[in-house]
C-alpha cells in the first residue's frame, strides 16, 4: 500500500471542516428547479441538438455523486435543469439499448449523458473516444494507459473512497448482539470469495470459541469491469486468470447492498459511499501491516489506516483541437474541487481532496 501514502497529505485541507462537523450526513439541498430522482422529463429544449454534449462513462460507485455534481454544476447560475433517468434493464418495458446513456442532465447550454457500468468499461470507452470523461474507482492499468497512443491522458483524483465488506445485520458472526469483536483477514476473504471457505462458522474467530457450522456463506460480487472488483481482487491476491466463486455478480452497487440486507447469510463488497446509507453491517478488516482490525470510515481514509482505501478519478484526454466540450469539462472539474463540490462529495460518503494533490504512482 506504499503508493497511497500521499493521500494523507492530500486531505489536510479538508480535515478541519470534517472534524468541525461542517459536512452533515444529509446531502446538500437540491436546486429548486431540479426534477426528483427517477422522474423522466420530456421538457427538453427545442434547441437541444445545439447543446454542448459531454459523455460520461465508468464507475457505478460514483453514480450518485456524479449526478449530484452535474445537476448542481448546471444550475449554478440559476438555469433550469432537466433530468431523464432510465432503469438499467428496461425503458418503457423494452430492453435498454446497447450503448445508450442511463442518465441525462441538461440546461440550455450543455447536456451531460452518463453510462455508469464499471470503471474498466469507462476507461475502454475513453480510449475508443465513445465518451469524453471516464469516472474510475481505481487507477488505470499500465496496459490501458498504453492504449492512448499519441494522446495526452489526464487522470484527476477528486476524492478518496474505500471498498467495504458488508454482511446482513443478523449475520451469525458479525451481526447485532455478538459479544466478541471479530474481523476478517485477507486470507479469509480470499477463501470466501474463491469458494474455499463455505460456512460462517469457520471465519472471524480468534481463539475464543471452537469453530462449528453456522450456515452456508452466500457471496455476491461486483462485475469484472468494476473498479471495486479490481481493487478487491488485488487486495486478496488473486491472479489474473482466477475467477471469483460467488452466487452471482451484481452490476449496481445499491442493488448489491439491498441483496445483502435481505439475506442473513450473505456477504459482499461495495464502495463505502453507497454503503453508508444501507441497512447492512460493515466487517472490520485485519490489517496485516499492524496486526489489528480496522473498521471503515471517512476518518480512516484520511489517515490511510484503512487497508482498502482507493482514489476516485475523472480521466480525460486532450483533443486535436480544443473546443466547447473541453471548456465545459474544465469548468466541471473546477466545480468538483470547489467548496460546494466538496460538500456534495462528502455528503455521498467520500473524502474530497485538493486539486492536483494526488497523482498516479
Amino acid at each position: 500500500m506504499e503508493r497511497q501514502s500521499p493521500w494523507r497529505k492530500a486531505c489536510f485541507a479538508c480535515i478541519f471542516s470534517f472534524l468541525c462537523g461542517c459536512a452533515s450526513n444529509m446531502a446538500p439541498t437540491p436546486p429548486p428547479d431540479t426534477p426528483q430522482r427517477g422522474v423522466a422529463c420530456d421538457c427538453a429544449s427545442d434547441t437541444e441538438t445545439d447543446l454542448v454534449l459531454v459523455r460520461v462513462c465508468g464507475s457505478n460507485s460514483m453514480k450518485g455523486a456524479l449526478e449530484d455534481l452535474t445537476k448542481a454544476f448546471l444550475v449554478r447560475e440559476g438555469e433550469a435543469v432537466f433530468l431523464e433517468e432510465r432503469t438499467r434493464n428496461h425503458v418503457d418495458g423494452l430492453p435498454h439499448e446497447e450503448g445508450a446513456p442511463e442518465i441525462a442532465v441538461w440546461n440550455s447550454d450543455a447536456r451531460f449523458e452518463m453510462r455508469l457500468r464499471g470503471s474498466l468499461e469507462g476507461q475502454k470507452r475513453l480510449a475508443d473516444r465513445s465518451c469524453d470523461v471516464a469516472a474510475s474507482s481505481d487507477w488505470m492499468s499500465d496496459q490501458t494507459r498504453n492504449s492512448f497512443t499519441n494522446r495526452t491522458l489526464s487522470g484527476t483524483v477528486i476524492a478518496l473512497d474505500g471498498v467495504v465488506i458488508i454482511v446482513n445485520r443478523d449475520n451469525p458472526i458479525f451481526g447485532n448482539g455478538n459479544i466478541h469483536e471479530r474481523s476478517l483477514s485477507r486470507a479469509e476473504l480470499r477463501g470466501i470469495f474463491l469458494g474455499d471457505i463455505g460456512d460462517w462458522g469457520f471465519v472471524g474467530f480468534s481463539g475464543e470459541a471452537v469453530p462449528q457450522p453456522l450456515g452456508a456463506i452466500r457471496a455476491f460480487a461486483r462485475p469484472s469491469e468494476s473498479g471495486t472488483t479490481s481493487t478487491f481482487r488485488r487486495f486478496i491476491g488473486m491472479q489474473s486468470d482466477q475467477d471469483l466463486s460467488v452466487e452471482r455478480e451484481i452490476s449496481d452497487s445499491y442493488e448489491l447492498i439491498s441483496t445483502v440486507a435481505s439475506d442473513r447469510l450473505s456477504v459482499g463488497y461495495v464502495s463505502l459511499g453507497p454503503a453508508l446509507g444501507g441497512d447492512v453491517t460493515f466487517v472490520p478488516i485485519l490489517d496485516d501491516r499492524i496486526g489489528q482490525a480496522v473498521r471503515p470510515s471517512p476518518s480512516r481514509l484520511i489517515d490511510n489506516s484503512y487497508p482498502l482505501t482507493r482514489p476516485l478519478l475523472l480521466y480525460t484526454i486532450e483533443r486535436d483541437a480544443e473546443g466547447d466540450v473541453d471548456e465545459t469539462i474544465r469548468q466541471f472539474l473546477e466545480f468538483a474541487f470547489s467548496s460546494i463540490g466538496h460538500e456534495f462529495l462528502f455528503a455521498r460518503g467520500f473524502v474530497p481532496v485538493a486539486s492536483g494533490s494526488v497523482v498516479q504512482p
